[in-house]
């Protein structure tokens, strides 16, 4: 009876022991597909991705004409850019799109040269673009060490040789510059944040009269103001050359654009002033790329210049 008791005993442990482990190998089992489950959406998404960035390049590449505005192609297009997929799949498709000022969704590429680049940027207009987000106490002192930050000359002050003496390459090496400056994280964060929607680190510095904001127009205007005069003027200055962009569209040459009917003496005079720093041609536009696969999202911010035709900028999230 003792044996029979002991072999019993056994047999449970022996049982027992090969339930947990047919358990331990279901479990595992059952994690190694949802890992592989992941690595294949996670893949299938990159590849949507590619295929929507491509597409936007595409579009970019086949505009050849002498200007750029947001009525073509490669803007504001919701039937090409809304759902992208190779294989017609209604629930796996990327997305290029971005959020205007206005909060509305604009489907397609983003003209960069819509922005303000602070690398090219005069002083004042860095200072301008502070006093705009309603920091004017901070405009002053931290344009003066942006300034210094970019600057080729090389600084012999200790606690300024973590200066980048170079222009920013990516518009995110700000935040560097305004911790620095505020010496909180949390506040460079916050302002950074008010002000990344209205700058660049891309193209020559010109502003494109087609497809730039009015809030940038204000802003570019009041930093050449001169006189109070001219101050005053600057809104309105900004305000009639979209509203007569909307009438028309958009302008084919900066030479055809005159607007002496249009404006009194002081919008003139500085419409004088900030006609030099405009254009009606971009070679930046940046493609925001987002896949959806089985309701998850994945996405590429993509910057890609149309003159070299190289992506100058890529980051994945």
């Amino acid at each position: 009876m003792q044996r029979k008791g002991s072999i019993l005993l056994i047999s449970s442990w022996v049982l027992s022991l090969l339930v947990i482990f047919a358990l331990s190998l279901g479990f595992r089992a059952q994690i190694a597909l949802k890992l592989s489950g992941y690595q294949r959406d996670s893949l299938r998404g990159y590849f949507l991705i590619i295929a929507g960035i491509n597409r936007a390049i595409y579009e970019l590449k086949k505009d050849t004409n002498a200007y750029d505005a947001l009525s073509e192609s490669w803007s504001g297009n919701e039937r090409v850019f809304s759902k992208i997929s190779p294989q017609e799949n209604e629930k796996e498709f990327c997305t290029v799109s971005y959020i205007d000022e206005e909060g509305k969704e604009i489907f397609g590429a983003m003209d960069e040269q819509s922005r303000i680049n602070i690398n090219n940027s005069d002083s004042r207009v860095v200072e301008e673009v502070f006093n705009f987000k309603g920091l004017s106490s901070d405009a002053k002192e931290f344009s003066k060490l942006f300034s210094e930050w970019i600057s080729s000359s090389v600084e012999t002050q200790e606690e300024k040789k973590i200066f980048k003496n170079s222009p920013l390459s990516a518009k995110e090496e700000l935040l560097i510059v305004l911790e620095y400056f505020y010496k909180d994280k949390l506040k460079a964060y916050e302002v950074y944040e008010s002000i990344e929607d209205l700058i660049t680190v891309y193209g020559g510095g010109k502003l494109n009269i087609n497809t730039v904001s009015q809030d940038v127009l204000l802003i570019f205007s009041k930093a050449y103001a001169e006189t109070e005069e001219e101050t005053a003027a600057a809104a309105s200055l900004a305000e009639t050359i979209i509203k007569i962009r909307g009438e028309e569209g958009f302008f084919k040459e900066m030479a055809g654009i005159t607007f002496d009917a249009d404006f009194d003496l002081d919008e003139l005079s500085l419409w004088t002033k900030i006609s030099a720093f405009l254009d009606v041609k971009s070679d930046y536009f940046r493609i925001k790329a987002q896949a959806i696969v089985k309701d998850t999202p994945k996405q590429v911010n993509a910057v890609f210049n149309r003159d070299t035709k190289e992506i100058v900028y890529w980051h994945q999230f």
